[in-house]
């Protein structure tokens, strides 16, 4: 685990900004970098977390309703109640 530490740390950092910064206007469309970034670049990752968060909010809201107790009519159950203590 530190021999594989010491890699990521030692080893060069190139950085990616430079390819935002060009590709901006052409691909983006847009002079505004941050906003390009944002809305263009990153559009399918935050696709893909709205993804991730809906699913299981989903799926609890499933378990949620499928998981509730029947409430039973109050016809069928007057009837035994007013027996029981008439009795």
């Amino acid at each position: 685990m530190a021999w594989i530490s010491w890699l990521m740390l030692t080893r060069d950092f190139d950085s990616i900004s430079w390819y935002f910064l060009e590709q901006a206007l052409p691909l983006g469309g847009g002079t505004n970098v941050v906003n390009v970034i944002l809305v263009d670049f990153r559009g399918y990752d935050t696709f893909g977390e709205i993804t991730y968060w809906a699913l299981p909010a989903w799926a609890c809201s499933r378990c949620w309703t499928g998981c509730a107790c029947a409430v039973p009519s109050s016809t069928r159950w007057a009837g035994r109640g007013a027996t029981a203590r008439s009795r």
